[in-house]
This record gives structure tokens, C-alpha cells and sequence, in this order.
């Protein structure tokens, strides 16, 4: 599993006027994206990519400082730059999630030869 940790301009700021901004992600598996865009189907937005990316970023969060359970109202709540932030990292990860799988499995062809 491809994961990074990334460190938001502004973050999360709590009730407590407290900055979350220390998150960390891993690369979305195929049935993050069919959820994500399921649970968008069903949603008040049933049009909006937007809203599916925010859906999906909330699956790949693994961690987000002291937020125990990290939500799309955590995302909802930050500046555009953190979440554009966020979904270039994720879009990242995903791509290095692509090109492990590529490797290992074109090494496991030249394996059998």
C-alpha cells in the first residue's frame, strides 16, 4: 500500500481554534472509487465530481493529527488549496499504486520465463 504524509497550508481548525494539518493518505483501491461515486449517486449532489473526490479523499485519509475520525465535514471545512492539495496527493498515489503494481507484475512474468 502507497502512502504519504502531507503537511496542509491552513488545516482543519477545530471548535477550539486548534490547526489539524499533519494528514496522511494512502492511494485509493478500485472499490474506493466505485464507493465514492455510489454514495454520490445517493447524495444530495448527485451530479457533483467535486463532492465524489471529497467522498474518496475521506477513504484514503489514514490518519489527520488529533480528528479521531476523519469526515467529509473535516474536508468540507478546509480552504480550496488544502483540498486541491490533497487530491493532487492523492492523484499521485495513485499513479505510484499504479506503477508498483506494473513493476511486480512484470517481474513476476520475467520470473516464470
Amino acid at each position: 500500500m502507497t502512502t504519504d504524509t502531507l503537511t496542509l497550508d491552513k488545516g482543519y481548525i477545530d471548535e477550539n481554534g486548534d490547526a489539524h494539518r499533519e494528514v496522511t493518505l494512502r492511494a485509493p483501491g478500485i472499490m474506493d472509487e466505485v464507493e465514492a461515486e455510489q454514495q454520490r449517486a445517493e447524495s444530495r449532489y448527485p451530479q457533483s465530481q467535486t463532492y465524489e473526490q471529497l467522498l474518496l479523499l475521506e477513504r484514503c485519509i489514514i490518519s489527520w493529527e488529533q480528528i479521531a475520525a476523519p469526515s467529509i465535514d473535516h474536508l468540507q471545512a478546509l480552504n480550496q488549496n488544502d483540498v486541491l492539495d490533497l487530491m493532487r496527493a492523492v492523484n499521485d498515489l495513485r499513479e505510484k499504486d499504479s506503477q508498483q503494481v506494473g513493476n511486480e507484475s512484470f517481474d513476476s512474468d520475467a520470473d516464470s520465463s
